[in-house]
């Protein structure tokens, strides 16, 4: 899944305007004007925008606030976004002499704040870029976000078709070139009011985000958004606020394909016609044809559409730089090693558990190893995260995004280059999917960037169904993957006799089994050599052979497992489908009751699931520890704990397992899940 788009692609109206550069009247843009927000037809989200005129620090502005919310869906997790936007406008010229915005996702926190003054824009950031300047070219416009009369101006009273503007872009701090074309008229009905509107194409020259405005031909007033990914925003009755749905982006992020391929991290070699038209980014083929990935084909005002083939080795620490290593004399490595926005790789709660992790590492590989697999087992995947590297170490918690923000902080706080690099990669979802993704790379010397991708886990590499589009550098980014066919593909050591082997293998465990809270059977299968459990309209998942324990470990989510139980003839008649999710203890009980006995008592307190977003509570009652979970809306009894030190439900669903600090205290607890499939 992709990132910070997460936090910010729902409220384009913010981002996605132009600016005005002729005199505004007081009766044109004192007012409020409330916008509905839809996603693929759904009512999600709305906007309001308050105009009027103020004496701020002495000065007459218009000052313009905007308030946007926003609510969807995204893997299963509840995204609701909340955004605050305010302008202070120049009533002679048009521009903004200071913008601000703030946006709350709840862990995800983001704020930016621009002031103008005579050398140019004055930035400043709550994640991790330091307070800069940006120089305005004479002309740059200062955008903001309700009225567009010098655009107007350009494409009705002249004969101008196209025409190409220098903005400045509030979301990414820097100025951008930005082509206008006229789209034609129309006479639209909104808000109970008929506008005769001019159409204006916008195209980003350095985003490649493309998007058509209305604009109201009396007023310049834009009155109606349509994004090229089919997002529309448009002047509404404010009565529709109570009306909003949540919006499910699974379908608006991810892109169904042709096959179902369970062992994904084995993925060695893929072939894929594929047609994309990525924002963020201007592509071209030279960009698409990197180490480890060819592609033949065209790139047309970004839309991609030809074949891939990606073929990503994997790096074994050969001449892997020293550790720490020394790159001081190569200044085309400088920006991948310094600070940047949401890589806070100077934050000394990062810099001090960095080298923690890789003290005495033989060589950058090895330490760049080490940070990987703890950003991989220690972050889980949330949605939204904790936004900047700093946010998600905190939380620990974030989503793909998140993993290679901190990542790439990790690696760049002891001195190893690391980069954020944004593309698709092939997932097992609904009978195979490709879904828009971040992962990393890290530079050593002469070997050059090794991919990994921590979220995977893939720690040391990534499998070759990840499509590399380039390197993060904008809010704008997202894929707007269009179509996908998988030509061809293969699984690392499968060959025609191995696959034989393992049907022969697995045949005692192959068939279908039933949930009674499920209306479709799974399936047990062997595929490329592997036994995938195929749960159906979900997922199919590759596992391991089993631990001396009977554990077959998934190879995709190393916190899933199986185990298969048998009969008195020895034929297996169940499958156990395991989740493990670890929570930090959160806090303790306020208050403990004098008859709870000491041996219960470090156990009592509340638990969170950064994950779901919720918390587990602890207590005692009537002899025994208690659970109320949060998702299932239901308390449980915990039996003592057995010989594995788990405490069992009474409904036999879940085992929870106890961690403790240095100092012997509970610190975290773990549950194990488990879903009962017979035969």
């Amino acid at each position: 899944m992709k990132w910070y788009q997460v936090a910010l692609g729902m409220l384009v109206v913010a981002v996605v305007v132009l600016s005005i550069m002729s005199l505004f009247e007081a009766e044109l843009v004192t007012g409020d004007y409330f916008y509905a927000i839809t996603n693929a037809g759904i009512l999600c989200g709305y906007t309001v925008i308050d105009t009027s005129l103020a004496v701020i620090d002495g000065n007459q502005v218009i000052l313009l606030q905007q308030t946007g919310f926003s609510m969807g869906k995204v893997l299963g997790m509840d995204v609701d976004s909340n955004v605050k936007l305010v302008y202070h406008i120049d009533p002679e010229t048009g521009q903004f002499i200071y913008h601000d915005f703030d946006v709350d996702q709840g862990q995800s926190q983001f704020a930016a704040e621009t002031r103008i003054e005579e050398d140019g824009a004055h930035c400043s950031t709550s994640f991790g870029r330091e307070d800069h300047v940006v120089e305005l070219p004479p002309g740059t416009l200062l955008e903001n976000s309700l009225f567009f009369k010098n655009i107007l101006e350009d494409f009705e009273d002249t004969n101008i078709e196209d025409k190409i503007y220098e903005i400045f872009d509030v979301a990414d701090q820097e100025v951008q070139k930005v082509k206008y074309s006229r789209a034609g008229e129309e006479s639209i009905d909104l808000a109970g009011k008929e506008y005769s509107a001019v159409m204006v194409d916008k195209r980003n020259l350095v985003t490649g985000v493309l998007i058509r405005m209305w604009l109201d031909s009396e007023t310049g007033m834009c009155v109606k958004i349509v994004e090229n990914d089919g997002r529309v925003i448009y002047l509404a009755d404010n009565s529709l606020a109570r009306k909003l749905k949540r919006f499910e982006a699974d379908d608006y992020i991810m892109t169904k394909t042709n096959m179902s391929i369970a062992d994904v991290s084995g993925v060695s070699y893929m072939k894929v016609r594929a047609k994309i038209r990525p924002t963020g980014m201007i592509v071209t083929p030279d960009n698409l044809n990197v180490p480890g990935q060819s592609f033949t084909g065209t790139v047309e005002e970004n839309l991609i559409e030809g074949v891939f083939e990606i073929e990503h080795p994997r790096y074994d620490g050969t001449d892997a730089p020293t550790f720490p290593p020394d790159f001081s004399d190569n200044a085309e490595l400088a920006e991948y090693i310094n600070p940047a926005e949401f890589i806070e790789s100077d934050d000394p709660g990062i810099v001090e558990k960095a080298r923690e992790l890789t003290e005495g590492s033989a060589d950058s590989w090895e330490a760049t190893r080490r940070l990987s697999e703890w950003v991989s087992t220690e972050v889980v995947y949330s949605i939204p995260g904790g936004g900047s590297a700093k946010g998600v170490f905190e939380a620990k918690a974030g989503e793909c995004g998140g993993h290679s923000v901190l990542l790439a902080a990790f690696c760049r706080s002891v001195g190893i280059p690391a980069r954020v690099v944004w593309g698709i990669t092939y997932v097992p979802k609904q009978g195979g999917m490709f879904g828009q993704h971040g992962w990393n790379e890290i530079y050593m010397g002469s070997v050059g960037w090794v991919p990994v991708d921590a979220t995977g886990p893939e720690i040391d590499f990534v499998d070759s169904g990840h499509i590399r589009l380039g390197l993060f550098e904008s809010f704008a980014a997202w894929a707007n993957s269009k179509e996908f066919e998988i030509l061809d593909y293969r699984v690392a050591g499968v060959t025609a006799e191995t696959a034989e082997d393992a049907a022969a293998k697995y045949a005692a465990y192959v068939g279908e089994y039933r949930h009674p809270g499920m209306p479709k059977a799974c399936e047990v299968l062997v595929q490329d050599g592997s036994l995938v459990l195929d749960i159906p309209d979900n997922v199919a998942l590759a596992f391991d052979d089993p631990d001396e324990r009977g554990r077959w470990q998934c190879k995709l989510a190393r916190h899933v497992y199986l185990t298969f139980e048998k009969n008195d003839a020895g034929e297996v008649v169940e499958v156990h489908l395991h989740e493990i999710h670890r929570l930090p203890k959160q806090s303790e009980p306020d208050t403990i009751d004098d008859n709870v006995p000491d041996e219960f008592r470090p156990y009592l307190g509340k638990y969170l699931s950064a994950a779901a977003k919720a918390e587990f509570t602890i207590n005692y009652r009537r002899g025994r520890l208690r659970m109320h979970h949060p998702l299932e809306r239901k308390t449980s009894s915990l039996s003592p704990a057995n010989e594995d030190s788990g405490w069992v439900s009474d409904n036999d669903r879940h085992t929870v397992y106890f961690e403790h600090d240095e100092d012997g205290r509970v610190s975290s607890l773990t549950i194990d899940g488990t879903s009962k499939f017979k035969r």
